[in-house]
């Protein structure tokens, strides 16, 4: 698989050449050509010789490469298309097809809009697994402003047990994700209130006497642990 742009006339493409077809899955091939689907840039097939070309017009479109720095907001929009078009691919049967989650092959289009490439291979990373390695590279290239809304988002995407189309829900509800891995349950209490709540399980009562308190399974990090369950 090799990537070139090419210019015609005053369009620009991107396009992306398979030798002899290989890697190629015809079905999924023949779906992403004869369908349009909400945030993926619709491709131009052709072949050359016994080579497959897929070429996408990216005339007048921004790549996240070239972009300084995403808002919060922009970075939220971003997450909830790629999830879409994660969602799109695998409603349509698109089983293995991969979306390029790279900086330098998603785009905004002129109503600030993001679109991605999706190529019909075989077999490849998983959709979600690559979008987590996006997001982290984003990161790391001071690509997304800092906030505290990114520690959070961070937290919790690092989680592979949590699904990308649940991670912005999830950094919405009030709750510590940076230990959910270790099967902790963390309450999160109001220290103005006067009546001290308590937990009751299996007969065993225990005051809530602090704000931070952990319920779960580990004996040396929880407040109050769950056992034989």
């Amino acid at each position: 698989m090799n990537l070139s742009y090419e210019i015609v006339g005053s369009l620009v493409y991107l396009s992306v050449r398979f030798e002899r077809g290989l890697g190629i899955d015809g079905m999924y091939l023949k779906i992403i050509k004869e369908n349009e689907f909400s945030n993926m840039l619709k491709p131009v097939i052709r072949t050359e010789h016994e080579d497959v070309l897929i070429s996408y017009n990216i005339t007048s479109k921004t790549s996240l490469e070239q972009k300084t720095v995403m808002s919060t907001e922009e970075f939220k929009q971003f997450f909830e298309s790629a999830v879409n078009v994660i969602k799109t691919v695998k409603n349509n049967g698109l089983t293995y097809a991969s979306i390029m989650f790279d900086a330098g092959y998603i785009y905004t289009n002129s109503e600030n809009n993001f679109e991605f490439i999706c190529l019909p291979l075989k077999k490849g990373e998983s959709n979600e697994d690559s979008l987590r390695r996006c997001v982290f590279s984003l990161a790391n290239s001071n690509k997304i402003e800092e906030s505290d809304f990114l520690d959070k988002f961070f937290k919790v995407i690092a989680n592979k047990d949590i699904p990308v189309d649940e991670v912005l829900r999830k950094c919405g509800e009030s709750h510590n994700f940076e230990n959910d891995q270790d099967d902790k349950t963390v309450l999160l209490i109001n220290p103005e209130e006067k009546k001290i709540p308590y937990l009751i399980y299996k007969g065993e009562k225990a005051e809530i006497n602090k704000d931070r308190f952990i319920v779960g399974k580990n004996t040396q990090h929880c407040d109050f642990v769950i056992s034989n369950n």
